[in-house]
Parts: C-alpha cells; sequence; structure tokens
C-alpha cells in the first residue's frame, strides 16, 4: 500500500494552525479544526504579452517591479530610459552617458547602477533623472547587482572580476574576504530587494551553473542550475523565489526556472527567445523585455508578464 511518507518523504505533521508557507503536496493535520490539510496548485505559472518598449535595446540596466519597472541605457549605446506601469513603457530622463553593458539595483523611483563596457562609472535615478555616483572601484561590465538603492551588492561580470563591493547610498566598500571562488565571469544572475540575494553566474572557469547566496557578508554555494545561460532576465525580490528567463547563448532561450533559495526547477518557457534584456518584480509577479533575439530583426522590444504558479489549500474529505 503506497504512504504518503513513501511518495513525499515526509510525515504528516500535527499542527494548531495552517502553516503560513507550504508547497504544493504538503499535507498536515490541522488540531484546531480537527482536519486533514493539503496544499496543492491550482494555477500553473505562465507568462503574458506586456505593452512593447518604445525601443528594442539590449543589454540595458533594469530593476523595479511587475507594474513600476524602468529599463536604462543598453543599444548602439544608449541612454534612454523608460518606465512601466504595468500596461506601457513611458519615456523618462536620460542617463548622463551612453551606456552598454552596466547593472544595477533598486525600485523605479531609487536606483543605483554601475559599469559600462567597460566602465567604472556609477549613477543614481530619483523616478525622473539620473545623476552621477562615486565611481566603482573597478572598471566592470555585464556584472551582477541585487538590493536597493541604499544597500545594494554588485559582484563578478569581466574577464573574469570575482570583487563583492557593498554599497551604502553614497560609498562603496570592498567586501574583501567575499568573493566567488574565482569562478564568476561575465554576465552572472542576480536578484532581491532585501538582506537576501543570489547569483548564477553561467558562463564560468568551473562549475557551470553555479548558484551562491549572499547574506550580507558572505556566499554560501547552494544548487546548481541546469541551464548553460548567461545574461538572463532576472526577477526575485528574495532569494528564496526568483526566476531567470531565457539567457544568451546559441541559440537564444525561451526556458526558464524558478529559484527556491536552495534549488533550481524548470517553470512556464517564455513565448519568444531572450538573451541580455531586462528583468524586474518578484518570483510570482515578474517582467521580461528587450534584449537579444533570433530571427530578424535580432534585437527585441516585446515584453512578457510572468505570473507564478497559484498553491491553495483544502481540507481533505472522503466524499
Amino acid at each position: 500500500m503506497t504512504v504518503y511518507n513513501t511518495i513525499r518523504g515526509l510525515k504528516v505533521k500535527y499542527l494548531s494552525s495552517d502553516p503560513a508557507t507550504s508547497e504544493s503536496g504538503q499535507v498536515w493535520y490541522n488540531s484546531t479544526t480537527g482536519s486533514l490539510r493539503a496544499a496543492g496548485i491550482i494555477g500553473l505559472a505562465s507568462w503574458s504579452a506586456g505593452g512593447n518598449l518604445g525601443s528594442a535595446r539590449t543589454n540595458g540596466c533594469s530593476g523595479g517591479l511587475q507594474n513600476s519597472a524602468l529599463y536604462a541605457g543598453g543599444g548602439s549605446p544608449g541612454g534612454a530610459t523608460e518606465l512601466y506601469n504595468g500596461t506601457a513603457w513611458t519615456g523618462s530622463g536620460a542617463m548622463n552617458t551612453n551606456r552598454f553593458g552596466h547593472r544595477g539595483a533598486g525600485t523605479q523611483t531609487s536606483y543605483i547602477m554601475a559599469g559600462n563596457d567597460p566602465s567604472t562609472a556609477a549613477e543614481s535615478f530619483n523616478g525622473s533623472a539620473w545623476s552621477n555616483e562615486t565611481a566603482y572601484p573597478t572598471s566592470v561590465s555585464g556584472i551582477g547587482a541585487a538590493g536597493t538603492d541604499a544597500a545594494a551588492v554588485f559582484f563578478a561580470g569581466g574577464a573574469p572580476i570575482t570583487s563583492t563591493f557593498y554599497w551604502n547610498g553614497s560609498a562603496w566598500s570592498d567586501q574583501s574576504a567575499a568573493n566567488q571562488g574565482g569562478n564568476a565571469n561575465n554576465g552572472p544572475m542576480g536578484a532581491g530587494q532585501s538582506d537576501a540575494v543570489y547569483m548564477s553566474p553561467t558562463e564560468l572557469t568551473g562549475v557551470q551553473g553555479r548558484t551562491q547566496v549572499w547574506d550580507g557578508s558572505s556566499w554560501t554555494s547552494v544548487g546548481t542550475s541546469s541551464l548553460q545561460k548567461s545574461n538572463r532576465s532576472n526577477m526575485g525580490t528574495v532569494s528564496t523565489n526568483c526566476v531567470a528567463a531565457g539567457g544568451a547563448g546559441a541559440p537564444y532561450s525561451v526556458e526558464c526556472e524558478a529559484f527556491n533559495g536552495t534549488s533550481w526547477s524548470s517553470t512556464a518557457s517564455l513565448a519568444s527567445p531572450k538573451g541580455a534584456g531586462g528583468g524586474a518584480g518578484t518570483g510570482s509577479a515578474g517582467l521580461a523585455f528587450g534584449g537579444n533575439s533570433s530571427g530578424s530583426p535580432d534585437v527585441t522590444a516585446k515584453t512578457e508578464e510572468f505570473t507564478g504558479p497559484v498553491v491553495s489549500t483544502q481540507t481533505v474529505t472522503t466524499s
């Protein structure tokens, strides 16, 4: 006879209330209600079309949420900035310098970016205009970044660069004891707007697809991504719920993966292939936009909106 702990590897927990978070397939007994409860997916992850960028661009910097995102620079290079309201993109103040291959962290109204192709330049955005900031400590392109305008971590990139630097809103500090093990390279992944952020550099001199989590002072190696792609569109405000969409390579990819803080799993694919595009939002409500795409033209203005799987808790009955 098949039993729950055989198929799930878990015992049915005896709880006084439903857990605050649960995963699909988890079962427990609620002693307060006297009922057997189970969590199950009632809606699968999916992508849907959003409003197109005003100009097709690749390798810009991006951030914010699904209904309040930004995309700046990139292209030839360029300095154009566009803001997304959940439906359409509108133009905003241009960057002080045209850039390509830069990355940043923060929200639509409070954002910090660094790098170029390559450069030590840094700029911040207040929702309408850009201001020059203290130069990044080393010349970089295609780095990873996560956090907020007042508390961000920038890492990796280049040829390769294994440094990690912290931004406190006005100055950079070298996290000299925290590097990515000598294997970081161009196009790492960065996501998060809390103290928990993560990276997944995929063009490595060592293990392909290695993922590390940043706890504010050091990196810890966790699960490995199955896709060997760099320059993916990244979304997620916490390291326990992130999505990596598409990616550069031959050819550009539609494949996407979700990260739960420990391991990666496949999730819904993009409608169109994408590499070196922008990403914003959470692991449950995200955006992927712009970037390189297979076909002609090879740079896209398309925006796709991500909706994560919906898990519902139900009472188990015999009827």
